[in-house]
């Protein structure tokens, strides 16, 4: 009797855990995905060119790199020794 009711607690937990996840999973959802504008000429056979805010990710880091590197060369501000 007592495995029975333990058994049962375990899978009543395990229930109630995935009914949990599975509001979880469903409240994040996913964002859209972005469409690029249709060609300006209305050329249907053309490719749409990127707009420039849309980059690679290999752009994007190197981008990032950049604006690293940059922030790591400006000089630091060095406290007052007004001691």
């Amino acid at each position: 009797m007592r495995a029975a009711l333990t058994l049962l607690s375990v899978l009543l937990a395990l229930a109630i855990v995935g009914v949990l996840v599975k509001r979880q999973w469903g409240a994040i959802g996913h964002p859209p995905v972005p469409t690029l504008p249709a060609s300006a000429t209305g050329d249907a056979g053309a490719a749409p060119s990127a707009p420039a805010a849309v980059r690679t990710p290999g752009q994007q880091v190197q981008h990032i790199q950049q604006t690293v590197e940059g922030v790591m060369q400006q000089p630091r501000a060095l406290p007052d020794d007004a001691q």
